[in-house]
């Protein structure tokens, strides 16, 4: 009983801990969705030079985009004549960032951890782009599948912007992500219970032998950027170094085995090897680089605030912040399952002459993209994208060819077939 209460006793305080902070990029995260739109990204990476590169690795670190959202992003933008070495980089530096884990981040792990997790997403994603310039020529710049003027027409209205704002940062975004967190939270917990005090210094040793540790954990590991924070502090609260926290946060997002898949199947097998040598070396790399400023240059673990275990109390905001958040991450995490899914109630039943199954859709984000590219479609009269089932019901005019349908789904990032 005393094991399971110590577990649920730092569940919570990892979990409110970092709320007032996730919250608080839930929203900004909202911002950007509404405000930041595919075209502004894609006009940015459509010529493969370092320029591109730059630039893309730059506009992925504030998205919001987790390790599965990112697929359909990445592969729409892919298909609508990005180059290669922008989607790369793209790839890595967006899911192991995004502005709900940079707060995340802030609030559990310090200022400046925040800012090293940042500046060393950009530098892997950029590292893996110019290795794709310069050793990967084949079919670096993609013909677009379909002409851009199927992009879904942009939010008239503040009202409607508004509303989008809220329902993206608030019930998209938390019902993408709310497993990976659940699950990071829970592991985070386990962590700090299981491991005994001492036992990382005295069976490591050096700082090197926890970090290969963290990134072989890291790399097969399903987590999304936010959570893996509470199992990073956890690690560094029970001895291993700060380096290796590091480079469990930067590899963990970044590699899954759907993510390599679709690196591998949209790229190409050597864009997949800059994609992995990037991502773990610059991991291993990057740890060693903190451990040594850190060990070296007067830069105290003052500045990594895991300290959670160690408060008299938390805050009246803490609080608050730490049960909505978990009742909100509990609901839309109930909501995955086919026997709560009244929680996530579809529109109601409306004449619909065909449908599709949609294999590749996983999460909130995707049915919004669906939603998105086939609503303002002349000929479509209505749409219902049903996520559990992954189906996608279409009530279109007979003129309409589904292939057209397909194709749009296509441009999104999805594989559509019709069904019989």
């Amino acid at each position: 009983m005393n094991f399971i209460i110590s577990i649920l006793k730092n569940f919570w305080m990892l979990t409110a801990e970092m709320a007032p902070y996730l919250l608080l990029g839930f929203f900004v995260g909202g911002l950007l969705h509404v405000f930041i739109s595919a075209r502004l990204i894609r006009r940015h990476m459509g010529k493969n030079t370092l320029f591109s590169v730059l630039k893309s690795s730059m506009l992925g670190i504030p998205l919001p985009l987790c390790s599965c959202s990112v697929i359909p992003v990445a592969s729409s933008l892919r298909e609508s004549g990005a180059g290669k070495a922008p989607v790369i980089s793209f790839f890595i530096s967006t899911p192991v960032t995004g502005v709900d884990s940079i707060m995340a981040t802030w609030g559990i792990l310090g200022w400046f951890f925040t800012l090293i997790r940042v500046s060393v997403s950009f530098a892997i994603g950029t590292v893996a782009g110019i290795l794709s310039i310069i050793f990967d020529k084949d079919e670096q710049q993609a013909k677009p599948v379909m002409p851009n003027n199927t992009e879904a027409k942009p939010i008239q209205g503040f009202k409607a912007r508004v509303k989008e704002v809220f329902d993206y940062g608030f019930i998209q975004l938390p019902y993408g992500i709310s497993g990976s967190l659940l699950l990071g939270l829970l592991l985070g917990a386990l962590i700090t219970v299981l491991i005994p005090h001492g036992f990382v210094q005295n069976n490591l040793g050096s700082n090197f032998g926890g970090i290969i540790i963290s990134v072989l954990i890291a790399v097969p590991l399903y987590v999304c950027a936010t959570g893996s924070i509470p199992i990073a502090a956890a690690l560094v609260f029970k001895g291993f170094s700060p380096g290796a926290a590091l480079a469990f946060l930067l590899a963990g997002p970044a590699t899954n085995m759907v993510t390599i898949l679709t690196v591998k199947k949209l790229l190409g097998t050597k864009s997949l090897v800059f994609y992995l040598s990037s991502v773990i070396f610059g991991s291993i790399l990057a740890a060693l680089g903190f451990d040594y400023l850190i060990n070296n240059y007067g830069i105290t673990n003052t500045f990594i605030s895991v300290n959670s275990q160690h408060h008299a109390g938390l805050s009246p905001l803490h609080i608050i912040s730490g049960i909505f958040l978990l009742l909100l991450v509990i609901y839309h995490y109930l909501g995955h399952f086919p026997i709560f899914s009244f929680l996530h109630a579809q529109k109601g039943d409306l004449p619909m002459n065909t449908e599709f199954i949609v294999s590749d859709m996983t999460c909130k984000h995707c049915q919004s993209t669906i939603e998105k590219k086939l609503a303002d479609v002349d000929g479509i009269n209505s749409v219902i994208v049903d996520l559990s089932n992954k189906t996608v019901k279409v009530d279109k005019d007979d003129k309409l060819e589904s292939t057209y349908i397909i194709k749009l789904l296509k441009k999104a990032g999805y594989t559509g077939v019709e069904k019989d």
